[in-house]
């Protein structure tokens, strides 16, 4: 049972190329001459072929790759003995955990907003009445009282938890590398 010629791109790109057998190339010509929109693809795939072919790519220098592993060899040999390099002692000086500063950050609005507040109050009493603040009328017993409740605090204990153990392992494992 003789096997259906199936055409897509790829088939177009490795005859191109030159890639295909002799029957699939003799089977994609014949196909190319009573299809005028795969014969344009093809047109376009070859140009862009020789397009490809006639540019003259930037070889880098022979000794490029060993200068790279050198200098990361210097740079590790820096960190072993203990010397500090400015990229070493910039990675120590920035957190990169964005919830530990995004929990800050949200501590520290707080802390202005009651500092604001208190600001423009005298004895509990706004100063003026453009200074109020209205207070969200929200029933927070119901909030308490929700059987979910310690269920969500189960869950973000847990997280906490997880995200305190990844540290001590990862902190051990350097350790274990530094020795």
């Amino acid at each position: 049972m003789e096997e259906k010629f199936k055409i897509t791109d790829d088939n177009l790109m490795l005859h191109a190329l030159g890639l295909l057998s002799a029957v699939e190339a003799r089977q994609m010509d014949v196909f190319l001459k009573n299809n005028p929109s795969w014969q344009q693809k093809f047109v376009e795939i070859q140009n862009e072929n020789e397009l490809i072919s006639s540019m003259n790519f930037e070889v880098p220098d022979a000794d490029f790759s060993e200068k790279v592993v050198a200098a990361w060899v210097l740079e590790s040999a820096r960190l072993n003995l203990g010397e500090k390099s400015f990229a070493a002692d910039f990675q120590k000086k920035k957190s990169k955990n964005w919830v530990i500063r995004s929990i800050f950050s949200v501590f520290g609005l707080i802390v202005f907003a009651s500092i604001f507040i208190l600001f423009f109050s005298v004895n509990g009493q706004p100063v003026a009445d453009n200074f109020r603040v209205p207070l969200p009328n929200f029933d927070f017993e119901r909030l308490f009282l929700h059987p979910g409740l310690p269920f969500a605090i189960l869950f973000v204990l847990t997280l906490v938890g997880l995200q305190f153990l990844d540290k001590i392992i990862r902190t051990r494992q350097f350790l274990k590398f530094q020795n």
